[in-house]
């Protein structure tokens, strides 16, 4: 397995955490999400993936982010909330949109396309990078990036709410044998 710089994630952990604490304030008004137009949007194409990106306006860090949805969404999922916020702190930031999903390519495939596809979208991306990028990823994509992680390096890698390595099929099972009531709902 690939190893992470554990300086680098203790950094970005303090920076996660305050993002935590700080994010409503700083990004919803009267109830409503917005988007922080100090740090525009900007979108890129890598390998027939859709990407994302949200750049810091002065100098920051050297180290980018690249952020991996999960399941039925995009990368547009972190666009108005973790990208502003991080580009504020001075990182840059991108969000991939994996194949079948967002504007990227073989949305009619959605349903043939495996975790392996997912990690090529996730490795021609940070290839893309000039620096190795820092992963951030959420359910499905924190299975991604852990699969990427076995065979590629990064300098930190968080997972939010993440897909077990070994999948969730275990886990099923169990739950069904244990409280079928939960698989009624």
């Amino acid at each position: 397995m690939a190893r992470v710089s554990s300086h680098f994630s203790t950094e970005l952990f303090a920076v996660t955490k305050s993002l935590h604490a700080s994010l409503r304030p700083l990004h919803y008004e009267k109830r409503y999400l917005i988007m922080d137009k100090r740090f525009p949007i900007q979108s890129h194409t890598v390998a027939g993936c859709e990407v994302l990106a949200c750049l810091p306006g002065r100098d920051g860090h050297e180290t980018p982010l690249l952020f991996v949805h999960g399941s039925f969404v995009g990368a547009w999922m972190w666009t108005s909330t973790f990208m502003p916020w991080f580009a504020a702190a001075g990182y840059p930031c991108y969000a991939v949109s994996l194949r079948g999903h967002g504007a990227s390519i073989e949305r009619e495939r959605i349903d043939w396309l495996s975790i392996a596809d997912y990690v090529e979208d996730v490795a021609a991306v940070a290839t893309w990078l000039e620096t190795p990028p820092a992963l951030i990823g959420h359910s499905m994509g924190g299975f991604v990036v852990q699969k990427y992680l076995e065979r590629c390096p990064a300098p930190a890698a968080v997972l939010l709410c993440a897909v077990p390595p070994q999948g969730l099929a275990a886990t099923q099972f169990h739950m069904l044998l244990q409280k079928p009531g939960l698989m009624l709902d």
